[in-house]
């Protein structure tokens, strides 16, 4: 998968030496993440699932060896640099709602939903999981079907 590839030398070239495995708690979902990066506001990773990242409001805890490695960058910066396809976690009230990412305007998301396209504050996000998109049919089953437990 080049899109990984892609995002595993990004995270590396930050952070050289960075090999260590860090469990992520975040709500009810534990993530297991290697080669993490703590920017200002979020945690991102290598799951096992693919590249994610996690704002750190959205996090009780985290288990590990120490802290990532710092990076100078927020999430609004992290999302605008993606070139892949980003689906997204966020909370509407009480209720858990996933989307893509279409684009990133100051601390506001353009985003797709079942309802059509929308604007959400880059607070209200819980997870972000950068996916390919290998085909059509592919995309709209992806979207019912995000993994709810450890990554």
């Amino acid at each position: 998968m080049e899109f990984l590839s892609e995002l595993e030398e990004q995270i590396n070239s930050l952070i050289p030496g960075s090999q260590g495995q860090l469990l992520v708690i975040h709500g009810d979902l534990r993530t297991r993440l290697d080669r993490a990066v703590l920017g200002e506001d979020f945690i991102a990773g290598i799951s096992p699932s693919g590249a994610v990242a996690i704002p750190l409001r959205a996090i009780s805890q985290t288990v590990g060896a120490g802290l990532p490695k710092s990076v100078d960058t927020n999430l609004n910066q992290f999302l605008s640099a993606q070139k892949t396809p980003v689906r997204l976690e966020y909370l509407s009230g009480s209720k858990l709602n996933r989307c893509w990412l279409l684009n990133v305007v100051d601390k506001w998301l353009r985003v797709a939903t079942t309802q059509g396209v929308g604007w959400l504050p880059i607070q209200s996000l819980n997870l972000v999981l950068i996916d390919p998109v290998d085909n059509q049919k592919q995309n709209s089953s992806q979207f019912a079907n995000l993994p709810s437990k450890e990554k």
